[in-house]
């Protein structure tokens, strides 16, 4: 089942044995998912998996932005001022 979360700078999301934390939003310039160059609003993603570390990473995202890590599916829907919100799916 897919949820909705709302993650603000500085502040760790926990789901079971997933954290993410949220920092760094500004405007650069990123690959869109249809291959175009685009200039946007973007954000820093840590994260962190309890018991497997070598899955912990840090990413760059943007609305549209889709990451694995471990069991989980990351889509972000939209990164704006001081938040990113993102759908997770187990």
């Amino acid at each position: 089942m897919s949820r909705s979360h709302k993650l603000e700078e500085h502040i760790q999301l926990t789901h079971n044995d997933l954290r993410i934390g949220m920092a760094g939003i500004h405007l650069d310039e990123y690959v869109a998912a249809d291959g175009r160059q685009t200039q946007g609003v973007v954000a820093g993603l840590w994260l962190y998996m309890r018991d497997d570390p070598q899955l912990d990473r840090q990413e760059w995202v943007w609305p549209g932005s889709r990451l694995t890590i471990g069991k989980y599916a990351i889509e972000v829907v939209s990164v704006g001022e001081g938040a990113v919100e993102i759908v997770l799916t187990p």
